[in-house]
């Protein structure tokens, strides 16, 4: 189950410089594998987005349209993005929940790991369905692009020179936003990120209430802003809990049956060689 783990678990101690080698490696994984995103998802998906000379959206008949409105109020977030939406704002907040946590907690780089390479695993398979087949534009906001073919260096510069992070159009299949949002709630829920052992059952009670509720609003605006199909939507539902669930199969089978070594998930978090997967779990990670 997701509540396996509890955030508090004290691990056997090990080198402080050796945990911000192997943090430097996880954030260095996500970088690149956002950036490869980007370059062959993203880049691939604007060129190969199907073109009309229509003023509004060619878009496919879709459930999730049909019931809720167009609803898309731009944000400006500091330092961060402008011209944004409401799903953005959502996944920037949650991101910033869960790393407070991790600083807060005893093993909170284990936990900001977990999250780096969940984030990873969810750019690198989304880069292999992103581009592959166009989908019409939905997003009232990609009309202007969606009149003109592109070479695919333009389409390189269009999403990947703008700056960071890069922006596209066309690249549905599937949501990376309601990914991330999803992978912030589950690293939350896998590692009791919402609750406080000093807070009452009530703040705790809210506190999850809220948490839902957030991430509510930010597949819901995924959807309200026409920035995705449902279907795409519903995939993320169904690719950010497998992902996760592969992510734990990698963390608990033992290098040693395969020659004495530890895989990289292994590696990364800093499991001792000489644990049996079930000893790992006990004294490691669960509950």
């Amino acid at each position: 189950t997701l509540n396996e783990e509890k955030s508090t678990t004290k691990t056997y101690d090990r080198n402080w410089n050796d945990d911000v080698i192997r943090l430097g490696w996880s954030s260095l994984f996500w970088l690149i594998s956002y950036m490869f995103m980007g370059f062959c998802g993203g880049s691939v998906a604007f060129y190969h987005m199907p073109r009309y000379y229509e003023s509004y959206p060619m878009d496919l008949p879709d459930f999730g349209y049909d019931l809720i409105p167009y609803f898309c109020p731009v944000i400006d977030l500091p330092l961060i993005s402008d011209h944004d939406n409401v799903q953005s704002l959502v996944l920037v907040v949650l991101y910033f929940y869960v790393v407070g946590n991790c600083i807060a907690r005893e093993n909170g780089r284990i936990i900001f790991q977990r999250l780096l390479h969940l984030n990873s695993l969810i750019f690198v398979t989304r880069t292999t369905t992103v581009g592959v087949t166009g989908f019409p534009n939905p997003n009232p906001r990609c009309v202007s692009r969606q009149h003109n073919k592109v070479t695919f260096v333009e389409a390189v510069q269009f999403v990947m020179g703008r700056g960071f992070p890069p922006h596209a159009c066309g690249d549905l299949m599937y949501s990376g936003h309601v990914a991330c949002i999803l992978a912030t709630m589950i690293i939350g829920y896998y590692h009791d990120l919402f609750h406080f052992p000093k807070a009452s059952r009530t703040v705790n009670t809210v506190i999850l209430m809220l948490a839902n509720l957030w991430a509510f609003i930010g597949v819901y605006s995924t959807i309200a802003c026409r920035s995705h199909y449902t279907v795409d939507v519903v995939i993320s539902f169904y690719m950010t809990p497998g992902l996760f669930g592969f992510y734990l199969y990698l963390l608990k089978h033992s290098g040693v049956a395969v020659g004495g070594k530890l895989n990289w998930v292994q590696w990364l978090e800093g499991l001792d060689l000489k644990d049996s997967p079930d000893v790992i779990m006990r004294k490691y990670t669960s509950q």
